[in-house]
């Protein structure tokens, strides 16, 4: 359970964003099974509906001040997803997420390929309006625009499926994300909910500051 940069990236793993965002998904892990465990519902069945009351939990604990769907003004009416601000009160971490399942043929359907078009969009929207993110969100620290995709590959059988360096190296290559980071599921509740097995989650991403 590590973060690992992907080549060309101008971040070095012991960056203070990088330490933030390592912190985070390790939180944003264990909320997946705390939910689980206290609800006895698949995390993973509603998308982003259901990952809000995930994600905002991790942030709390991963940061000193968070918010959810904050409004900035890019000639249309734009909400962020999330805001974090660090325990230093330094850096402002802006947050897009979207949700991604990774099916047992092994690809991304046309839906959430599109999904991963839409993120990137979203995060480029981001890092192109420093002059509107100041005036609206926050002009005193170092900002951060981070995209945050959570791909779940999920199998009808627990024989398909190959082990998850596999999957890393093949979401690696077909979407070019800055960042990868691998959670194990299969000693968990959530391995197999119903028939549906998911050994994984795996989040990806872009950061860039702005």
């Amino acid at each position: 359970m590590r973060l690992e940069l992907i080549k060309n990236n101008k971040f070095n793993l012991t960056d203070e964003p990088i330490l933030f965002l390592e912190n985070f998904l390790k939180k944003l892990s264990y909320e997946f099974l705390s939910y689980y465990n206290d609800f006895e519902e698949n995390p993973f069945v509603y998308r982003e509906r259901t990952l809000s009351s995930i994600i905002f939990p991790a942030l709390m604990k991963s940061s000193r001040r968070a918010a959810m769907e904050l409004y900035y003004n890019n000639k249309h009416r734009n909400f962020l997803d999330y805001y974090a601000l660090d325990e230093m009160g330094e850096n402002s971490y802006l947050i897009e997420v979207k949700h991604l399942f990774y099916d047992n043929k092994e690809c991304f359907g046309t839906y959430h390929l599109k999904k991963w078009e839409q993120l990137n969009e979203q995060f480029y929207k981001l890092c192109n309006n420093k002059k509107s993110i100041e005036e609206y969100i926050d002009s005193e620290k170092n900002i951060f625009a981070i995209s945050l995709g959570i791909v779940v590959p999920c199998f009808l059988d627990e024989k398909e499926g190959k082990d998850i360096e596999y999957y890393s190296e093949k979401i690696k290559n077909d979407l070019k994300p800055d960042w990868i980071f691998l959670y194990e599921l299969k000693d968990s509740k959530l391995y197999q909910i119903e028939k549906i097995y998911m050994p994984w989650v795996i989040f990806i991403g872009k950061i860039k500051e702005i």
